[in-house]
């Protein structure tokens, strides 16, 4: 394993094994690479698979493939075009995820973050867990987050638009959109959610 990489200006590497990338500058990984720690505070590109075990995105990241970590924490904008999974994935920031993510636990609280399919343990889109992190949060009913199907066990939702839900324990709160809305288990609507239809099966 090579050894920490701290990038302060611009520089391009192949790819490979690494302890740290530390991301102050701008970086463009050409290849896959495998990171125990990754932080990025300026600019990252990276043109294949990114493996890691923590992942602390405060600046700009562009994934060209897919990611796979133990912890995912995005405060920054990233930009996602192949599969993320992780144990545990938290979003401040804004994430746009073209493949499938897939989480234990998932929380997002970001007004315009879009996403393909959303699999999980816990998924929650809730800002009320977010009143004591100093964080300005937009909820309007102008702000949105977009997703195509997200499934999981236990699921919270807000200021969001869904396709398809489906899950064992589901909770919807202010602002949401659902075409099809499927659960097993306990169900609570507020009521200014939009469900089309809703199954229980």
């Amino acid at each position: 394993m090579k050894n920490n990489l701290e990038i302060l200006g611009t520089q391009t590497i192949e790819g490979g094994k690494y302890s740290s990338i530390d991301v102050l500058g701008k970086l463009i990984v050409l290849n896959d690479v495998s990171i125990e720690d990754l932080d990025v505070l300026g600019s990252a590109t990276f043109n294949g698979n990114v493996e890691s075990q923590t992942v602390d995105i405060l600046g700009n990241c562009e994934i060209k493939e897919s990611i796979k970590a133990k912890n995912i924490e995005i405060l920054g904008i990233a930009n996602i075009d192949g599969n993320i999974e992780a144990d545990s994935i938290e979003i401040i920031g804004i994430a746009n995820v073209k493949g499938d993510l897939s989480a234990d636990s998932f929380e997002c609280l970001s007004g315009s973050s879009t996403f393909n399919n959303i699999y999980g343990e816990d998924i929650s889109f809730d800002y009320r867990k977010y009143k004591n992190k100093h964080v300005k949060i937009e909820t309007s009913n102008d702000v949105k987050r977009i997703a195509n199907t997200i499934e999981a066990t236990n699921i919270t939702l807000s200021h969001i638009k869904v396709n398809k839900v489906s899950g064992k324990n589901i909770e919807i709160l202010n602002n949401v959109e659902i075409d099809l809305l499927e659960y097993s288990g306990s169900l609570t609507l507020s009521r200014g959610a939009k469900i089309k239809k809703i199954v229980k099966f």
